[in-house]
């Protein structure tokens, strides 16, 4: 699984339980986010530069050496509701660093020991540093205050500052409700009524303390303006909703995951709607017999985005779909796919490319297609 460039350099069994590596040598690999790569080297480790970028770990060898091992090893992401108990951690890092199930700890201006009464001992500019995942909330258990700790998430790494002498608990580790499929709430009997405050219904968190989120026994929500309704989603999520007189009265914002409806105007509602776009991964998608027929306009068909404003998606009841110059098919593939189709004349008269995770194909010349392949 390694890439071995020694071009200018050697990578060669020494018969010795160790790997000789030569000076120019070049190692390559895949690896995921966030790895971290170290070599057991003979001589010194500082005969290798080691590198990590765009999920690609290269070792470097400057000088003549050899090698026992490359390790990769990846930090401890909580990524789900977990609380990290400090009751009797058995811990004593005081002036130093340290570790503790997890968590990396700073105490060089501070401490982080047991205290054998059940709590952990947290001593002013003691810092503790974990990973966790996108939309964490992290919070603590404190004796005294939790305003003696601030807490910052940024970049997947929670940090505690303590900002005096206090003890810890625990480490609380929460995440929302994330809707990562496709899902309609419905609203059609809540049996809720928030107005003048905030609350929560099915993951939903309303603010309706200038608004009003309430049901009206009649199979809507009655929403008035200033409510604002919140929840999380996955990356590529299209959310909607259906209103009784018009979702323009909807603002709707999607930002880091957060969803945003705000009402802008007073007016009911039935559902909210989340949907996924399907991603094309080893399939092949067949268009022999679609029964489809977009012209002159732009609509979806099988997880397909067609279209067809100035041209045609037909089937012709032959086992081919008819597709017209200036035709614009798009989809969403997996990383690293590639699309072909099968065609009636020629390939010619397609051209395929993509472009962020996005397959198009734009009709070039009339023809008629039987398959779209992704492999």
């Amino acid at each position: 699984g390694l890439e071995i460039d020694a071009t200018n350099g050697k990578f060669a069994d020494n018969n010795g339980g160790w790997t000789q590596v030569n000076t120019g040598t070049i190692i390559r690999f895949n690896v995921a986010r966030n790895a971290n790569v170290s070599v057991v080297a003979y001589s010194s480790t500082d005969n290798f530069e080691i590198t990590v970028e765009n999920g690609i770990a290269e070792i470097l060898c400057t000088a003549n050496d050899y090698l026992k091992t490359i390790n990769v090893t990846y930090p401890v992401v909580i990524d789900k509701n977990t609380t990290i108990d400090l009751s009797a951690t058995g811990a004593k890092i005081e002036g130093t660093t340290g570790s503790y199930e997890g968590l990396e700890i700073d105490a060089t201006n501070g401490k982080f020991a047991d205290n054998n009464g059940g709590w952990t001992q947290v001593n002013t500019g003691t810092i503790i540093r974990f990973n966790v995942a996108r939309n964490a909330n992290v919070s603590v258990v404190a004796y005294s205050s939790t305003d003696n700790f601030e807490i910052t998430v940024e970049n997947g790494i929670a940090e505690i500052l303590c900002t005096a002498n206090d003890y810890l608990k625990t480490i609380n580790v929460t995440y929302p409700v994330v809707i990562d499929k496709n899902t309609t709430i419905d609203l059609s009997a809540t049996g809720a009524k928030i107005e003048g405050t905030t609350g929560s219904y099915e993951g939903l968190e309303i603010d309706a303390t200038n608004g009003k989120f309430a049901d009206n026994n009649g199979g809507w929500v009655q929403v008035n303006a200033g409510t604002i309704i919140e929840f999380h989603v996955g990356e590529m999520a299209e959310v909607k909703v259906t209103a009784y007189s018009s979702a323009d009265n909807f603002q709707i914002e999607i930002e880091g995951g957060l969803v945003r409806i705000i009402a802008l105007a007073n007016d009911y509602l039935k559902s909210i709607s989340v949907t996924y776009p399907t991603i094309f991964s080893n399939t092949t998608i067949d268009l022999s017999a679609t029964g489809a027929h977009i012209e002159g306009k732009i609509a979806d068909y099988e997880g397909l985005t067609v279209d067809a404003t100035n041209s045609k998606f037909a089937d012709n009841n032959g086992g081919w779909t008819q597709v017209n110059a200036g035709l614009v098919i798009s989809f969403f593939v997996e990383e690293g796919s590639t699309v072909t189709v099968t065609p009636y004349s020629s390939v010619d008269n397609f051209e395929i490319y993509i472009d962020g995770g996005v397959a198009f194909i734009e009709v070039k010349n009339n023809d008629y297609i039987k398959a779209i392949i992704v492999s």
